[in-house]
């Protein structure tokens, strides 16, 4: 049983987010391939990545709203079978901690998909329910699209078992269908897993404490160290999602400043660290 870790990167998210990510990574965890789904690195990036697996490339489709999508499902459709396990997380993170525990537990409990249950009405995050409905082959007194359950995609545990592999199938071949109705991709992801009742585990583990451009998440920058805790021993890593924005496109001020600080804590003290050696971090 292979484990894999999934990202997908461009040279430009290599460049922010790419060396803190993986340095981190592999920092506190072993034993894990690395699979990337690349969507425009450089020649050099791609030699800095190929010791730890497999890189391979995939097309955006830029005429969808959701641009990386038909790649990010192209290579989970790839990946995702022949009973892996497969670790999918959004490259615009810093982990701060070893997952053995959770592989342990979800390949014991038999689950398809383990991640973070955002505990939110589905309806909150589609267009049209009944859309999405249709679009699912559901009935439409069906109630599994009003159950308040949306898995947070940056961090995904999936299982290569045929259920899963062929939801996944389906997804690539159907999530124009049904992309109209919703507002993002991981509304899409958990309308599929729920009406096709894959065995999903619901994990509280994924924080986002640098995800808010309120000043008030300022307090926590001091303390954005690799060994910190976050809102009751929770968080296992920082996802910096939304504020990537003020790295990239925000002018000088308060809110800028405080990502900056991130950046500061996290992100350049990881990227400095030595590459590990492929030979011990990888599957063998």
């Amino acid at each position: 049983m292979r484990r894999i870790v999934h990202v997908e990167i461009d040279s430009t998210y290599f460049e922010r987010f790419g060396l803190a990510f993986f340095k981190s990574f592999y920092h506190h965890n072993k034993g894990w391939d690395l699979f990337v789904a690349d969507l425009g690195l450089t020649p050099e990036q791609r030699v800095l990545l190929e010791p730890y697996g497999e890189v391979r490339s995939y097309k955006r489709d830029d005429s969808s709203r959701w641009a990386q999508l038909s790649a990010r499902i192209a290579s989970w459709v790839d990946v995702v079978k022949d009973d892996n396990i497969v670790l999918h997380m959004d490259v615009d993170a810093v982990v701060l901690d070893n997952y053995d525990a959770e592989v342990e537990d979800f390949v014991r409990g038999g689950y398809d998909l383990a991640g973070c249950d955002w505990d939110l009405k589905l309806t909150y995050s589609a267009r049209n329910v009944e859309g999405v409905k249709k679009a699912l082959g559901l009935a439409p007194d069906s109630n599994v699209m009003t159950e308040g359950r949306r898995i947070h995609a940056g961090w995904l545990l999936m299982r290569g078992s045929v259920d899963m592999h062929a939801a996944l199938q389906w997804f690539k071949g159907h999530w124009r269908d049904y992309s109209p109705h919703t507002t993002e991709e991981e509304t899409g992801l958990s309308s599929l897993v729920f009406a096709r009742g894959l065995k999903f585990q619901a994990l509280k583990i994924v924080d986002c404490p640098a995800m808010s451009h309120i000043p008030d998440y300022a307090y926590m920058i001091p303390s954005a160290e690799p060994v910190s805790r976050y809102f009751a021993g929770r968080s296992r890593f920082i996802h910096f999602a939304q504020c990537k924005f003020f790295f990239f496109y925000t002018s000088a001020g308060d809110s800028r400043e405080h990502f900056m600080a991130w950046e500061d804590a996290l992100l350049r003290p990881y990227a400095e660290l030595p590459w590990p050696d492929p030979e011990s971090v990888r599957d063998r």
